[in-house]
């Protein structure tokens, strides 16, 4: 995959829009909420211009990603009391809306589309200004680590699965929670990433494939490897890119520098979840 300063390709694009302010605030504790995490997303093609959504019981929505663009524009969402977000949107279209409102439970919701050079700069998010001398997120990509959730479980007795926490890149053949300790990465030949900050946790990973287990939050409470410096459970950690390139499975990461002790490497990408 190819990961740009806003990180990878089409990740993070998609937004669900619910009228009904009270279901968005609660979408992680419903019934709602839990379908959302069971829709399987995938592209049909290399050039990832062809997305397709699946949901059991539904035929597939597939998206043409390029034909997005020349839809209908929005600019801000805004429910109730609630002051406009300020970023702009594309309405992914009818045939989609009617799709993810039928698979959702019947609540009218609307399918939007961020475009790329509005990920970054938009108020109450965080950026830094990029090599391109571009303000880009400090926060595009996601890495979290099998050994890390491996001993997490090993000790908690569970099987939390590694899809509760959308990561975009899951790395093997580290010690559990080494991840945490990097600050610089390179990945293959170009990518090189730098740690920003540790990912809090919440409730919405109680939700998946169409169910809620409300222990999973306090498994990973209780057994998490950190804690902020704000005492908020993490798992995982942001990176920023300061680097782009190209990242595919069994890739080596290199370390380049650590936070507060130093670890050997290299290590590989894992076979999952590269694209998450």
């Amino acid at each position: 995959g190819e990961v740009t300063i806003v990180g990878l390709k089409h990740n993070k694009r998609m937004a669900v829009y619910l009228q009904n302010p009270d279901l968005a605030r609660l979408y992680g504790s419903t019934k709602m909420g839990c379908r959302l995490t069971d829709i399987s997303c995938k592209f049909t093609d290399q050039s990832c211009e062809n997305l397709c959504l699946s949901y059991e019981g539904y035929n597939d929505l597939v998206i043409c990603m390029p034909e997005i663009l020349n839809e209908e524009r929005v600019f801000g969402i805004k429910f109730k009391e609630l002051s406009s977000d300020g970023r702009e949107y594309i309405k992914v279209g009818k045939k989609a809306d009617e799709w993810m409102t039928a698979v959702l439970g019947g609540e009218a919701v609307t399918l939007l589309y961020i475009p790329d050079r509005k990920l970054s700069g938009e108020r109450n998010f965080p950026v830094y200004v990029a090599p391109n001398n571009m303000p880009a997120p400090i926060a595009p990509v996601l890495i979290t680590s099998v050994s890390t959730l491996d001993k997490m479980n090993k000790q908690a007795g569970t099987a939390v699965e590694m899809e509760r926490f959308r990561p975009n890149i899951v790395v093997t053949g580290c010690e559990a929670a080494a991840e945490n300790f990097w600050k610089v990465i390179r990945i293959g030949d170009q990518l090189e990433l730098e740690q920003t900050f540790m990912s809090p946790r919440c409730g919405v990973i109680n939700a998946y494939r169409g169910e809620l287990n409300n222990k999973v939050i306090d498994t990973v409470r209780k057994f998490g490897p950190f804690t902020d410096t704000r005492k908020r459970t993490c798992f995982g950690s942001y990176w920023k890119v300061l680097r782009p390139g190209k990242v595919n499975v069994g890739d080596e990461i290199v370390l380049l520098k650590s936070v507060d002790r130093e670890l050997t490497g290299p290590y590989i990408l894992s076979d999952k979840f590269l694209l998450g």
